[in-house]
């Protein structure tokens, strides 16, 4: 960076300039309990902490390395090398105890812990740390490397303004997310009471029908080459989506006159293998064509398609079809579309079907509603920070 014109004010150091490193100790798995002393283990920090170590639910009886306000706790391992060397700032003042395998940075100068927290979090020093990781199947980070990083920092006063906007950034990310959980966690309560019949709407009293599923459920079997007519599309958790790189198998495929399955708007869709997974849908995407192993149905009119789907989804459904699984190997072990036509459910009269799905609908639309909030403010964050961390706008 020596080349780089640094903002006015800022200054550049490598991290042994401005603190020590110390390191975690002991703490493993077997050593957490409900009570005792609160403990953060390496792998924590990459996966339930953004960059504030905060509302610790892990304690231990057990030594470790005491924290202390202000330290920064890096990630000395992780499978990848995006999760090593990722750090959070502990910024409280009660006993907490670092596990091994964290790294812990502690500063020795007046600085706000919680903007370097960020500065190390984002772009060139994000990097850089991930370039240090060492290993394959396990990747390190080392504080002999930590040490040499270097860090661009503005005055105190400009550091503390500079995390609190990023501070607030995260807070209103951090309550969308939570809100989201709220949701998700409200819509399966009614699933289940609605679903069921448990709950019913006003004006609705007929008795609940037994039906086999064949009786709303009809196998599509149309087959036809990948001509570039239809669409080659992917069946997902999510629904039926555009095939991207992620799903290509295309080169894999020998036979240029390979049949696809046809899949056309409003069937329902499953990957027999993959029920334990959920992966069942209504397709909403369109007409298209994907693999021959997937199967698709096509609704009766007398039923809503909408109401099935959610029934399919639902754990109870999902439970009762994985007992015609067949197979040898956990992996390869699926339902096929005769059993799965073959199991018998209770239902209500079309209308209360569509009344029903309409309600979880709506909730749907809430939780997408919130979901394209968060990653709006995902989004202007990151542009925040862009803006902030380099001095290109000053605070």
């Amino acid at each position: 960076m020596k080349d780089v014109k640094l903002p006015s004010g800022w200054r550049e150091f490598q991290l042994k300039d401005i603190g020590y490193f110390l390191r975690g100790s002991g703490i493993s798995k077997k050593d957490l309990s409900d009570t005792g002393v609160p403990a953060v283990r390496y792998g924590d920090i990459y996966t339930k902490y953004d960059f504030i170590i905060k509302n610790i639910s892990s304690y231990t009886n057990s030594k470790g390395t005491e924290l202390k306000r202000g330290d920064i706790l890096f990630a000395g391992s992780g499978e990848t090398a995006e999760e090593i060397g990722k750090s959070a700032a502990f910024l409280d003042d009660y006993k907490v105890l670092a596990g091994g395998d964290i790294i812990i940075f502690r500063p020795n100068i007046d600085l706000n812990s919680l903007f370097l927290c960020y500065i190390l979090n984002f772009g060139r020093c994000r990097k850089e740390i991930s370039i240090m990781g060492q290993g394959h199947t396990v990747v390190h980070v080392y504080a002999s490397s930590l040490e040499k990083l270097m860090v661009t920092l503005p005055p105190i006063d400009e550091q503390k303004r500079i995390a609190d906007i990023l501070s607030l950034c995260d807070d209103i990310i951090e309550n969308l997310a939570k809100l989201i959980e709220k949701k998700e966690l409200y819509k399966k309560g009614v699933m289940q009471r609605v679903l069921t019949g448990k709950v019913r709407f006003n004006g609705f009293t007929d008795e609940w029908k037994d039906i086999f599923l064949y009786e709303v459920l009809k196998e599509r079997k149309i087959y036809q080459s990948k001509d570039g007519s239809l669409e080659h599309v992917s069946l997902t958790k999510d629904g039926i989506i555009p095939k991207t790189e992620r799903y290509e198998r295309d080169f894999l495929v020998k036979d240029k006159n390979k049949q696809y399955k046809i899949t056309k708007i409003n069937d329902i869709c499953y990957n027999p293998a993959n029920l334990k997974f959920g992966v069942i849908c209504k397709n909403n995407y369109g007409e298209g064509i994907f693999s021959p192993i997937y199967v698709t149905f096509e609704v009766n009119k007398e039923f809503d398609a909408d109401f099935f789907t959610y029934i399919f989804k639902s754990k109870s459904f999902i439970h009762n079809v994985r007992r015609y699984e067949k197979g040898t190997v956990y992996e390869r072990k699926s339902v096929s579309p005769e059993n799965f036509l073959s199991i018998k459910i209770k239902v209500p009269n079309l209308e209360e079907q569509k009344r029903i799905s309409e309600l979880i609908s709506t909730i749907d639309a809430e939780i997408d509603n919130l979901k394209k909030q968060l990653e709006l403010r995902k989004l202007q964050k990151k542009g925040i920070m862009q803006r902030l961390l380099t001095g290109e706008v000053r605070v």
